[in-house]
């Protein structure tokens, strides 16, 4: 889903917001490739690549990585970023400030606080100018030009030409169609949500007050409290139904919640709108090579008193593990995990219960990777 912004600030938590949702550990907003079967891997605070075996196949002695997408993979020394090639070789120089993940032949970097776009060998093709952006998509990419008294926002070409502007914080095209937060200067101050097409164009009429991007056809929107799907015409395909988290279709299904018994629930739905899966899920994540990570119930819920310096902490633990389901609904790789990413090249990142007596912000999780069995690959470790 797209968050609305007010100002510079809110505005910078609106695109925080947006990457917030990618897979363990990395950043993009794609699919990563499949090949060349490089999975990311941390040891003694370096990250290098495994392949899917669990051969180390690059080095840990990069300080982040980023998976790879089409054919290279980000990796930052000390305070900068450059991209490796599958066999490890830093083919682009680590000299940016940030950078995205590779998107139709272009990689967003940031250098001297401003935007812009390399190809792959590594050659500046769109001059650092922009404020905010993303990947390529369809052939535009969002961006937002820091003006003196205000934003500039719209979507270019890989020249690096406007080619038309929008009224408000856009998403990357997906189908045909790109969500956009309106403006929060527009006149009617409503901060709707709605869809334009590669010119620039309303798609169809309806604002919406929250939207999602496109997939597999449909794209869920709510409206008055309520959530359904709409098809790139505007058709609503999905009735409208009591708003939850919607997200978006993946191998057939999606992941909708919903009010049951008193607390909220998550299951699957089909392109019909119809429950597909039903199950005590407490949390769903969308399919990914035919399987699905869910949380579930596995025990009661308890209470955990820690000593630390100057106070008692009181810890209350749910007792919650996520396992894998198929798409039949049974659960194929059993509970056991604190939480886990879905598989992509046929392995999963996936951790397990903190080995610190008091963590309450996850930061020793020990985490590797587990194939289709729901064996490790790559034994979990901090």
């Amino acid at each position: 889903m797209l968050y609305r912004a007010h100002s510079c600030t809110l505005r910078t938590v609106a695109f925080t917001a947006l990457l917030l949702g990618v897979a363990l550990p990395g950043v993009g907003l794609q699919k990563p490739d499949t090949q060349p079967g490089r999975f990311p891997v941390k040891v003694n605070e370096k990250w290098g690549f495994i392949d899917l075996s669990g051969k180390m196949i690059i080095p840990a002695v990069y300080d982040k990585v980023m998976k790879f997408y089409e054919g290279f993979g980000a990796a930052q020394i000390g305070d900068k970023w450059g991209f490796l090639n599958p066999e490890g070789e830093m083919v682009i120089e680590a000299r940016f400030e940030k950078v995205f993940s590779f998107s139709e032949g272009l990689a967003a970097v940031k250098i001297g606080g401003k935007w812009g776009y390399i190809d792959n060998t590594g050659k500046m093709v769109i001059e650092p100018r922009f404020a905010y952006t993303w990947g390529f998509g369809e052939g535009l990419a969002y961006v937002s030009i820091d003006e003196p008294s205000r934003y500039i926002d719209g979507y270019i070409d890989k020249t690096g030409k406007m080619v038309f502007t929008v009224d408000g914080i856009g998403s990357t095209f997906s189908e045909g169609l790109a969500a956009i937060i309106q403006s929060p200067d527009s006149p009617d101050k409503n901060f709707k949500h709605f869809y334009v097409n590669h010119w620039g164009k309303r798609a169809f009429h309806g604002n919406f007050d929250s939207v999602g991007d496109f997939s597999e056809g449909l794209a869920a929107v709510s409206k008055s409290d309520k959530t359904g799907y709409i098809n790139p015409a505007g058709k609503l395909v999905i009735p409208f139904r009591t708003r939850g988290a919607w997200g978006a279709f993946s191998e057939g299904l999606a992941v909708v919640t919903i009010r049951r018994r008193g607390r909220a629930a998550a299951l699957y739905i089909d392109k019909t709108g119809t429950e597909a899966i039903q199950g005590d899920f407490v949390h769903a994540d969308p399919f990914s090579e035919g399987l699905a990570a869910v949380l579930l119930r596995v025990g009661e819920t308890t209470a955990r008193t820690t000593k630390i310096p100057g106070a008692v902490v009181t810890e209350i633990i749910a007792d919650l593990k996520y396992g894998y389901i198929d798409k039949t609904g049974s659960v194929v790789i059993p509970p056991q995990f604190t939480k886990a990413d879905q598989f992509y090249g046929g392995l999963a990142f996936v951790c397990l219960d903190s080995t610190a007596a008091f963590d309450p912000l996850e930061l020793h999780l020990p985490c590797g990777y587990i194939d289709r069995t729901g064996k490790h690959v790559w034994e979990p470790s901090q």
